[in-house]
């Protein structure tokens, strides 16, 4: 595959002296969880929130590639391109029905729907509507006895002049996990059917997302522990031009609880990676981890080591990190961050791996007692190396950027409706993946 030569890139010292600082932090100190904002857990699909479940993030893994839930990219590559979509601000009481269903509808314009280049953009008005039906069972708030819960949420997109777009995705999870004493047993699984379009595909794209984890711990005493866990996961793309990947990892950890509230862990990881038409990767971890539970203003989470990864075209390291933070000054305020580091397979380049440094900030702002204001902005590097040997290099490396203003309004209990605007912008050293994008949205949502 021929590509056009490399464009000259822009210094990135900044971002690589910030991540650095980053994966030190993370080493002595730790955090919150990116899936949650607010202690609202949200779909993967449509980030529409699953209403009435009040959800504080327990000491658990946070995500390095192969989890439940992947690490997101600086912003969530969702339908139509939205960002996170949720504002909010303050707790939520726990959840008391057993079932719950909520039902979101948005009225989208997007002035890049394939995520193209310039001269090539095509816009379109879009109507997506997301139903989420919720089961728990048992301790969903806090999760430190034994709970189940599962959640179902389609959600279907229909373009006015893009017919031939319209979708129907699906999302499906489940999990659970039963305590005997010192013993703590749990799992769960996630599937997912997707079309939306991608920075790193460039184009809408059909493809089937699959994970699934067992976590085994051991209360030693009241201080120390041991926790164990196996995760897989799967890509498949229903187009063969794209490149499918399996995934699975086994993480080993010994934990020491500092206090009441913080907790920190050292172990390590290993795993493989095959990937279609290319050799099977496998790598090993080295990784210590920290957690600060919710119950303060700060709620801190962090995860980080080295990763050491075997190809066909060589040996490579490199830092591996994930850190989130969440801050309430005072109840109507709230700040989340979030920085990350990982390599993972690219769909869209032939035998290449990609490593995704980046990061987000979202400040949201309550205003009077039902208005909400949110400001989200995010970056993310993108660099692609070589997986097989002798193979040519792309020389893909880009640069991706978004920001995100909304404004939410609760007319009551289960009645909200809410404006945004997002701005993303891809600078690739391949122009075939250039891109930017202008969406803006109005949003309704109820609970039954």
């Amino acid at each position: 595959m021929n590509f056009p030569r490399p464009t000259p890139r822009k210094p990135a010292s900044l971002l690589r002296s910030a991540c650095g600082l980053t994966l030190a932090t993370a080493m002595v100190a730790s955090a919150a969880v990116p899936e949650y904002f607010g202690q609202k857990r949200l779909s993967e699909t449509t980030r529409v929130p699953i209403r009435d479940e009040y959800v504080p993030q327990p000491a658990a893994p946070v995500s390095l590639t192969t989890e439940l839930s992947p690490t997101e990219a600086a912003t969530p590559l969702l339908p139509e391109g939205m960002e996170a979509g949720d504002v909010e601000s303050g707790p939520l009481e726990p959840a008391k029905r057993r079932w719950t269903l909520s039902m979101e509808g948005r009225f989208i314009w997007d002035d890049n729907i394939y995520l193209s280049g310039q001269g090539q953009k095509e816009s379109d008005f879009v109507f997506l509507i997301a139903p989420a039906l919720t089961w728990r069972h048992g301790d969903t708030a806090a999760k430190k006895d034994s709970y189940a819960t599962a959640v179902y949420s389609p959600s279907a997109s229909i373009f006015l002049d893009h017919s031939g777009e319209n979708s129907v995705d699906h999302t499906a999870r489940i999990e659970a996990q039963k305590r005997f004493g010192k013993l703590t047993l749990g799992g769960g699984a996630v599937y997912q059917r997707l079309s939306g379009a991608t920075p790193e595909l460039s184009d809408r794209v059909d493809r089937d997302e699959a994970g699934a984890k067992l976590h085994l711990g051991y209360d030693l005493s009241s201080r120390t522990g041991l926790e164990t866990s196996l995760s897989a996961r799967s890509v498949n793309y229903r187009e063969s031009t794209f490149a499918d990947y399996d995934e699975w990892v086994s993480e080993t950890y010994a934990g020491y609880a500092l206090s009441g509230r913080t907790r920190v862990s050292a172990g390590g990881a290993f795993g493989r990676m095959d990937v279609k038409g290319s050799d099977s990767q496998e790598f090993q971890r080295v990784l210590v981890k920290a957690t600060v539970e919710a119950g303060g203003k700060l709620t801190l989470d962090a995860k980080g080591g080295f990763e050491f990864r075997h190809t066909g075209a060589g040996d490579s390291d490199t830092p591996v990190f994930h850190v989130s933070a969440e801050y309430r000054p005072t109840g109507r305020t709230a700040l989340v961050a979030s920085a990350y580091r990982e390599v993972t397979a690219s769909g869209s380049v032939d035998n290449e791996n990609l490593t995704r440094t980046g990061g987000s900030l979202k400040v949201v702002q309550k205003l009077g007692s039902r208005l909400t204001a949110a400001a989200e902005a995010g970056y993310e590097e993108m660099d692609y190396t070589p997986t097989e040997s002798g193979a040519a290099a792309s020389g893909r490396e880009d640069e991706y950027f978004f920001i995100r203003p909304s404004l939410r309004y609760e007319f009551q209990q289960g009645r909200r409706a809410e404006i945004y605007y997002s701005y993303r912008e891809d600078d690739s050293s391949l122009s075939e993946f250039d891109f930017t994008a202008n969406q803006a949205g109005i949003a309704i949502g109820f609970d039954f």
